[in-house]
């Protein structure tokens, strides 16, 4: 799979315009929180008359990225994720996201659904908080 457009940005470059147009490349990956959802849903209307894929960039993004790209993805018909970067050591807490079957199954949560491990931030971040009076 030859995807590409990690660091493009809205509106889609010249360039990348003509790898989608000729079909040149397999998926469009700008980055998911780059572009935000918005802008996304603009990148999937422009992917709709083509076979390219939408594949959000998610590197570096840690537990918030990933868990925004399995939400849009769970409302696009042409997403496919290839980053996944939960395991990253950060203060949230277990989420309820599933793996099965070659697909993310999602928990019921509002939001992004993310919560702050307790004890994660007190052993390795309350050190560094600062209270303003």
């Amino acid at each position: 799979m030859l995807v590409c457009g990690e660091v493009d940005r809205q509106p889609i470059s010249p360039i990348f315009e003509e790898l989608i147009k000729n079909n040149l490349i397999d998926g469009y990956q700008p980055d998911i929180l780059g572009e935000g959802f918005t802008n996304w849903l603009k990148i999937e209307a422009r992917l709709k008359e083509t076979k390219v894929r939408s594949i959000p960039h998610c590197f570096g993004n840690g537990n918030f990225g990933t868990r925004a790209n399995i939400i849009f993805g769970s409302i696009s018909e042409n997403f496919v994720s290839v980053e996944d970067e939960r395991y990253l050591p950060n203060i949230f807490a277990n989420d309820s996201f599933q793996f099965e079957n070659g697909k993310h199954i999602l928990g019921n949560f509002t939001g992004l659904g993310l919560t702050i491990s307790e004890e994660i931030f007190e052993s390795e971040y309350s050190k560094n908080e600062i209270i303003l009076h």
